[in-house]
């Protein structure tokens, strides 16, 4: 009978044995198809990604940082091989006196809170977007982008649009903005002098509506507008518009297509 029992015994430790053995495997196949998927979009990712981990001093305040690993595209973005960065400090690789947003990645990798901004790093002359996480307290991981080109031409655009602001105000031509539903979106100094009109009783209301163009000469200017609409220019019209007291002056009008913040405006 004790035989008995004690083969019974050995049978089922062999099937916990093997069960474990089986669910063993399973788990060393789910973790090994994590890593290809984990290698492939290391490797694969169009954004620079690079592992970290903070240098603390004696007393435990953050110092510095090394870099543990980065992917293809941080070579690519960086201009840096993997093998001259690789187990070096930050100071060391980007040849600076203090480790590039330490502040900012040394609390994250305190308190494991993700974090994401832009920034202009001059020694390199280039603009990033960086998102940061943290895997492990002490750790950090940075997926950042090349957004210089994109930094340079909103640049561009703000000192365009601000020159376009400075010739418009000064102009000694009556010069006002419009949508195309005919709403004045803007209007200069010599709209005031010609026309009588405060730039506040103007801006945000309808032409039409304010009655500025005697009626045989509303098809002129609203042709001007289908014309303009096809992002073409119209011919200049002489034409007559309304003061403020209603009396009429002969003008030369002039239309053409501003963008403005992509918006086609006249």
């Amino acid at each position: 009978m004790e035989k008995l029992e004690q083969k019974i015994e050995r049978d089922k430790y062999k099937k916990v044995s093997l069960t474990n053995s089986n669910e063993n495997l399973e788990l060393e196949e789910d973790i090994k198809k994590l890593k290809t998927k984990y290698d492939f979009l290391f490797k694969s990712s169009t954004s620079g990604i690079a592992f970290h981990k903070i240098v603390y001093d004696a007393r435990g305040y953050p110092i510095n940082y090394v870099i543990t690993d980065v992917n293809p595209q941080y070579e690519k973005i960086l201009s840096i091989k993997r093998e001259d960065v690789k187990n070096k400090t930050a100071t060391e690789v980007y040849n600076v006196e203090q480790a590039p947003y330490l502040e900012l990645y040394s609390k994250v990798a305190e308190t494991q809170e993700s974090l994401s901004f832009e920034t202009y790093f001059p020694p390199m002359d280039t603009y990033f977007k960086i998102s940061t996480r943290s895997p492990n307290k002490g750790e950090f991981i940075t997926v950042f982008d090349d957004i210089t080109e994109s930094k340079v031409s909103e640049q561009k655009l703000i000192e365009s649009e601000e020159n376009y602001r400075q010739l418009f105000e000064d102009s000694p031509f009556a010069v006002a903005l419009m949508d195309f539903n005919g709403k004045i979106l803007k209007c200069n100094s010599s709209v005031e002098r010609v026309f009588n009109y405060k730039k506040e009783e103007l801006i945000g209301k309808n032409f039409i509506n304010l009655k500025l163009v005697p009626k045989e000469f509303l098809p002129i200017v609203l042709n001007g507008f289908r014309t303009l609409s096809k992002e073409e220019t119209p011919t200049p019209k002489e034409i007559q518009l309304y003061k403020k007291d209603r009396s009429l002056i002969w003008v030369f009008l002039h239309s053409s297509l501003v963008k403005l913040s992509n918006r086609n405006l006249i």
